[in-house]
């Protein structure tokens, strides 16, 4: 067993020289012995001095051992008597004491709950190699206005694998596998910071679940979300000022099942009260969504907060797909977006950015056969971008959005493949080989590219259609066009403008039905 830890001596450094734990504790006893005998002044602040020493230099040395196969039930948890389990040594941290938990990697440990007391200073690391941690269908790891900090294991069977409460969490090369939630941060009252890195999320209902206070943050790089769902969020962040930086990940092959009203999707983030979203190199592939309730909205990702930025993105072979099942409701609002990132603050500085994204492959594909003898309003596409930023180099390859429905009154459409409003500036954008189809159409706005800002420039649509049919008996105007743009400012600027070997098609059979489209449709509007 020596040999396991031969490299992790039970020693700790004192002033750069390694000091035996053991001489580290008969220290604190001989100046407890000497506070009572020796009462003078300059003897207690001796005395004061060196427990101070042996105090901090024995919280640093604390490190305790856990074999789950030739541990013993009844070992001190040092190098030569391990714990047998985590609990075990769990139940001997002391609050404010930083501790570190060396689990052997050399066969799985089975545990039930692992509850934290308050105030734990606590690192796990597996030793030897990933340690495997299985818990038996209840909660993981529970912390709780604490410090936790977990590396080198795996982590499955859990209902939630860990969960926090007002706890800075430090996650760093773990695996969760197999859990009903991996990770859950509950409403904290003071500010905390997360960190996620190198870790890997296969096969969980959802694989990340926070509330963020004012001021946390929320930090996740170089991480691999695959196969998760289909629980109705794969990552849920919500809350009020924090800041989410995402970068380096990986979104892949996750199902969802949305049956309830409520806005769900593989990445959905909301923050409010200036809080910020940074999404950096990350890949959204092979994502689906059912969504089967006929009041909802489900998208691959959503990212709105006061200044949302989003570079080098890549959304490729995404797909939603919206049949609710026939229902009598009202008021029905439908919204069915792939992408949606969304800056609440018109006039942030500097102006986010939404940069260098490339979507190919997508659809969005929606048959609303409602009983409903209400309004339907439709919004939809694979990709919105609103709100003050600068939007730069996106490209669309074969995308298709399809939408149709029975519904007993006329609905209202907006819609295009991307739809850019209210930006600081649009620049670079280029849609080829994109599709959309719409039956239906009260009054429609719809298009391959619907741009509004302050400066467009650089766009460019080629071999892509747009057919919409009017024969609904209730239609009564359609607006449409491969291209719509508006632009709006003291100094309104369009230029650098291409649309070449498209397709727009329109079919009316209602007498009261009028048709104004075409290629392109321009509106100017100069504020003063």
């Amino acid at each position: 067993m020596l040999s396991k830890f031969e490299n992790f001596a039970n020693n700790s450094e004192l002033f750069g020289l390694k000091v035996p734990v053991l001489s580290l504790r008969f220290l604190q006893l001989v100046t407890t012995f000497l506070h009572w005998q020796m009462p003078s002044l300059l003897t207690r602040c001796i005395i004061c001095l060196l427990y101070c020493v042996a105090s901090i230099t024995t919280a640093i040395a604390r490190e305790l051992y856990v074999d789950c196969t030739s541990g013993s039930s009844t070992g001190e948890c040092n190098v030569t008597a391990p714990c047998r389990s985590i609990q075990q040594a769990v139940l001997t941290l002391q609050r404010n004491i930083p501790s570190v938990i060396w689990v052997a990697a050399s066969a799985p440990c089975r545990e039930s709950s692992i509850q934290l007391g308050l105030k734990v200073q606590l690192q796990l690391a597996g030793l030897g190699g990933r340690a495997a941690i299985q818990f038996t269908g209840a909660n993981g790891f529970s912390a709780r206005d604490s410090q936790l900090s977990i590396s080198a294991v795996s982590l499955s069977g859990a209902r939630t694998a860990v969960m926090s409460n007002n706890t800075n969490l430090k996650l760093e090369d773990v695996t969760f596998e197999s859990n009903g939630l991996a990770v859950a941060v509950e409403p904290a009252s003071a500010a905390v910071n997360l960190t996620m890195s190198r870790c890997r999320f296969r096969q969980n209902l959802a694989a990340i679940t926070a509330q963020l206070a004012i001021g946390s943050v929320l930090d996740v790089s170089n991480c691999d979300f695959a196969n998760n769902g289909p629980d109705r969020n794969i990552v849920h962040v919500f809350g009020a000022g924090a800041r989410v930086r995402i970068r380096d990940s990986l979104f892949v092959s996750s199902t969802l099942r949305v049956d309830v009203d409520a806005l769900f999707g593989v990445v959905n983030i909301t923050l409010d009260k200036g809080g910020a979203i940074e999404i950096e190199r990350c890949r959204w592939e092979n994502n689906i969504i059912h969504l089967e309730h006929a009041l909802y909205t489900a998208v691959i990702l959503r990212a709105e907060s006061g200044a949302t930025a989003v570079r080098d993105a890549v959304f490729a072979n995404n797909h939603l797909l919206a049949m609710p099942v026939p229902t009598a409701v009202t008021n029905v609002v439908f919204e069915s977006t792939l992408v949606a990132i969304v800056s609440t603050n018109l006039a942030p500085q500097p102006p986010p950015i939404v940069t260098d994204v490339l979507f190919l492959n997508n659809s969005v594909f929606a048959d609303l056969h409602l009983t409903s003898s209400a309004l339907l309003s439709v919004e939809g596409g694979i990709a919105q971008i609103k709100g003050g930023a600068v939007v730069s180099n996106v490209l669309m390859l074969h995308n298709a959005f399809s939408a149709a429905s029975s519904a007993s009154s006329g609905p209202n459409l907006a819609s295009s493949l991307l739809l850019v409003s209210a930006a600081n500036a649009v620049e670079n954008i280029t849609l080829q080989d994109c599709a959309v189809s719409i039956s239906l159409a009260s009054l429609s706005y719809v298009g391959t590219l619907s741009a509004t800002g302050e400066r467009v420039s650089g766009l460019a649509v080629a071999r892509c259609s747009v057919q919409l049919d009017a024969r609904l008996p209730y239609a009564s105007q359609v607006v449409g066009g491969l291209l719509i743009v508006q632009v709006a400012s003291e100094h309104p600027v369009l230029d650098d403008v291409i649309v070449r070997g498209n397709r727009f098609v329109t079919q009316s059979s209602a007498a009261t039905t009028q048709i104004n489209g075409g290629l392109a449709l321009f509106n100017f509007q100069t504020l003063t």
